[in-house]
């Protein structure tokens, strides 16, 4: 079932919030990491849902970016200005509700900053894999 069949929002349920240091950092690389990511997904022929509100089942999530492919199948990434590993609990939760809309959903985490505790990073985007972490520095 195609990602249509949710209820994409573009507008955030919340009042919006003005960020600043290291939040406005991670921002700004969001917002990079979303134009390298719309070049990619134009050459693909794939759509990219950037930090599009999603209402389901009376909650609501905010995935980074889901490029979704006319196969039926999608990317899930969340990214983030530096590793950690504790963001791979957001992905999960997000996976979760995305995955039954797919014929293949492959999560990864889009970091610009390693630290020690960063598995072998992908380093290019044809390379993801499922659980990845792949290590985009713009």
């Amino acid at each position: 079932m195609p990602i249509a069949f949710l209820q994409w929002q573009d507008e955030a349920p919340f009042p919006k919030t003005v960020l600043r240091g290291t939040k406005a950092r991670g921002r700004a690389y969001e917002n990079k990491a979303g134009k390298f990511l719309a070049h990619e997904a134009e050459g693909l022929g794939a759509i990219i849902h950037d930090h599009q509100w999603l209402e389901f089942g009376g909650m609501w999530i905010q995935p980074d970016f889901v490029l979704e492919f006319s196969g039926g199948g999608a990317i899930l990434l969340e990214a983030k200005l530096t590793y950690t590993r504790d963001a791979f609990s957001q992905l999960s939760r997000y996976a979760e509700v995305l995955e039954p809309y797919y014929s293949s959903l492959i999560p990864a985490l889009v970091c610009r900053n390693l630290t020690y505790e960063t598995p072998e990073p992908i380093r290019r985007f044809c390379d993801l894999t499922p659980w990845g972490t792949w290590h985009l520095f713009l």
